[in-house]
């Protein structure tokens, strides 16, 4: 591999200092498409796992007008979210008299 190979493999790679950081905007709109997808009564959670994440992505996509956000992208940044409501709804259960 040539050095010119090297720089353009590296160019075109990113990092995670490279990623756009999150809204709150765009968050809104992934719980909202999740929730729309999710309890969709037609398809619902009966499709496969990577069906669901592209129509989670459309969805999403709509509501913001376009992205360059990812249907993988999207699934980890549900992940994180989905645990820290998990968290919050813990306590909160926990402080409810």
């Amino acid at each position: 591999m040539s050095y010119e190979e090297v720089q353009v493999e590296k160019e075109i790679t990113k990092t995670k200092a490279d990623k756009k950081a999150w809204t709150s905007a765009e968050e809104v709109a992934l719980a909202k498409a999740w929730i729309h997808i999710s309890t969709c009564r037609k398809v619902g959670m009966e499709q496969g796992r990577d069906r669901n994440w592209e129509r989670i992505l459309e969805h999403f996509s709509e509501a913001m007008g376009g992205t360059p956000r990812t249907r993988h992208g999207l699934n980890t940044k549900w992940k994180t979210m989905n645990a820290a409501m998990g968290d919050f709804n813990g306590l909160y259960i926990q402080q409810s008299p």
